[in-house]
This record gives structure tokens, sequence and C-alpha cells, in this order.
């Protein structure tokens, strides 16, 4: 039976010891899981391989409904073991997660009879559909977090270029270096909610021809930033709301006195 708290994915890093693995959910058939090994080789870079069954791989079930389930490493000199212990090394993790094939090979009649395994397995098999895609989503989502902090932290390293996370309160000032000429990225969100900045919305004069990237980082706590053709203000191609992801650059003209908009990204 598939339960509410049934995880969909098994993730172990290896002991150097340990090459039986328990299945936390119901493995009726071979195709109900996916098996790779993933090797982490820093820098936001790793190596996954996947495996085969009954080559890398055996699977063992017991119970009607295969509730007691594991996965068992066949070692056949393949260099994820330890030369030593003989067990999973330490260097790889085994990521074991149900498939997401969306399909239902049971053909439920009108007027058959059908036995509770039957029907619990096809429940089953729906239930992991739906709980692994969303697993599957929710671990893209917070694989795209860590990627982008990433290359924003990189690219801060290689460039110098100045990046700052500011939370601002309704017709709040998104502040900055003004002596700094380099161009500046500055992460905004509203202070617990959508808010709206002033009607000059940054502190003051910066160098001329500087350019200045906006981001919003929150789909609730949004920051809309309003054309303002006035001294210091703001001249954009009409009114915006930073939501998460979303990116707006602007370049300082210091004849006019104005922050020109240059282009924006709506995610």
């Amino acid at each position: 039976m598939i339960g509410k708290e049934t995880d969909t994915t098994v993730s172990v890093n290896g002991d150097g010891t340990a090459k039986t693995f328990p299945i936390s959910y119901p493995v009726y058939e071979p195709d109900f899981v996916d098996v790779h090994l993933i090797m982490d080789e820093g820098l936001e870079t790793e190596t996954r391989i996947e495996l085969t069954i009954d080559v890398d791989y055996t699977l063992t079930t017991t119970g009607i409904f295969g509730l007691q389930s594991a996965l068992t490493l066949v070692d056949s000199g393949q260099a994820w073991f330890d030369a030593v212990d003989g067990g999973l090394d330490t260097d790889y993790k085994i990521y074991i997660s149900a498939t997401r094939d969306c399909y239902q090979p049971a053909n439920l009649r009108v007027l058959g009879s059908y036995s509770p395994a039957s029907i619990e397995k096809s429940l089953d098999r729906m239930a992991l559909n739906v709980k692994r895609g969303k697993e599957y989503l929710d671990e893209e989502l917070s694989d795209l977090d860590a990627r982008f902090d990433a290359i924003v932290s990189l690219i801060q390293t290689v460039t110098g270029l100045p990046v700052d996370d500011q939370v601002l309160a309704e017709g709040g000032t998104i502040t900055m270096d003004l002596s700094d000429a380099r161009q500046h990225l500055i992460r905004v969100a509203g202070n617990g909610a959508a808010i709206t900045t002033a009607a000059v919305p940054f502190s003051g004069p910066v160098s001329d021809g500087k350019i200045v990237m906006v981001m919003g980082v929150s789909n609730t706590s949004t920051v809309r930033i309003n054309h303002n053709d006035v001294e210091y203000g703001v001249v954009m191609q009409g009114d915006i709301v930073l939501r998460r992801f979303d990116l707006i650059y602007f370049i300082y003209d210091a004849t006019s006195k104005r922050f020109v908009e240059v282009s924006r990204s709506k995610q």
C-alpha cells in the first residue's frame, strides 16, 4: 500500500561495507525501479551511472504486496566497490527511484471479478506515478535553486561583480555603492508581503553607464517598480512586478540623470 508517508526514492551514501539497500515502496515488477549511482566530483559536477538489473544489481521481494523489497549490488569488479570491505565505495551514492511511466497495465472490466491484491496493485501504481511525479518536480526545483546560487557565487568570485540581497518595506529604496562603477546585481524581495518601491527606486546617482540588474526572489513577497520619468527615476517599457527569477537591467545615463531599462526577463 502506498500511504502519504511512503517515499518513492531511496538515496544512500556508500559506507564501503553495505551493498544491500531496502526499498521503501512496494516493488511488484522490475520496471518499478530506476537505479543510478552518483559520484560527486565537486563544484556542481557529478557523474551519474545507470545500473542494469541482473547485471549490476538484483531485486528481492517478499509478501503479496512486495512490501519488503531490497536491492543488492552485484560485484563484478566494478570501480564503485570498496576494494577492502566489498561494499559501495564512499565516493558513490546509490539512488533508487520509482519509475515515472504513466501507464496503467491493468484493465478492470465492468462486472469483472478481481482479487483485492489486483486492485491494490493498480491503485499503488497510480499512487506511485503521482507521488514520484511530484517528488521529481521538487527535486528539479531544488536543484535549480542550488545551481543558480552556485552560478551567481562563481560569477561574483571570478568577476568581482557586487551582489546584494535586500528586503524592502513598502515604499523602500534599493541601495547600492554609488561610487562603484561595476555592474551590480541586486536580489530583492518584499518584507513578508508584496511591496512597491519608492517613486524614485534607487538611492541616488551612480557612475555614467553603470549597469544595475535587479532580480526578484519570491513569488509572494514580490517587488513592483513603476515607470517614473523624473530626475534619478526609472525610464521603462512599462511597470514591472519582480517575481522569483524575474530580472530587469538598467543603465544609468548621467546626461539625463535617469536609470533607463535595457531589457527584462520574465520567468
